[in-house]
This record gives structure tokens, C-alpha cells and sequence, in this order.
């Protein structure tokens, strides 16, 4: 499932490619592809875990601070599937992690 979310990802555009594995996706996108990149994550993921009226559950936090923090105007999204955690971390003007 991953991949097919990857490839469909990349076919947006994008400026750089940081990290590539088979279950891990790292890329600079442009702003220019950002919004298309959004609809994308909230057609899989639902809505945004943060910012959010929900707190953050603690595995959440974990992933989080795993990935070095939220920066300010980064959004995270979140989901559990099959036992598998799937997230993102897309921002603008940062690096966006799925």
C-alpha cells in the first residue's frame, strides 16, 4: 500500500528526494505541489491529527519526537491499519516525512 501512496505521491512533483525505502519516504516538495500533496494525505490519512481539537495520543508524541519535532506550520497525520502505523508530516517550506 505503501508504495503505490509513494508513487502517487512523486508523480506531483517535487524538488529533491532525501530518503527513499521501501517503507520510509523523505521529499522536498514545492509549494506549487503542496496543496495537491494535502488532498492526497486527508483522502488517506482523514483529517489532520495536529493541529487539532484531539490531543495527541502517546504514540503520536513518540513518532513525533522521533522525527525531531513539529516546526511551526507543520501538520501531522496519523493512522493504524492492519497493525501497521502509517504518518506524515508534511510542511511548508520544510521537509514533508511519510
Amino acid at each position: 500500500m505503501e508504495q503505490a501512496l509513494f508513487e502517487q505521491i512523486k508523480s506531483y512533483g517535487y524538488q529533491t528526494v532525501r530518503i527513499e525505502q521501501s517503507d520510509y519516504l523523505e521529499l522536498v516538495i514545492t509549494k506549487a505541489h503542496f496543496a495537491k500533496l494535502n488532498e492526497t494525505l486527508i483522502n488517506f490519512f482523514g483529517e489532520a491529527a495536529w493541529p487539532s481539537q484531539n490531543p495527541l495520543t502517546e504514540q503520536m508524541c513518540k513518532l513525533i519526537s522521533s522525527a525531531g519535532g513539529l516546526m511551526p506550520g507543520q501538520t501531522f497525520f496519523y493512522k493504524c491499519l492492519n497493525n501497521e502505523v502509517f504518518y506524515a508530516m508534511p510542511g511548508l517550506g520544510q521537509m514533508g516525512y511519510i
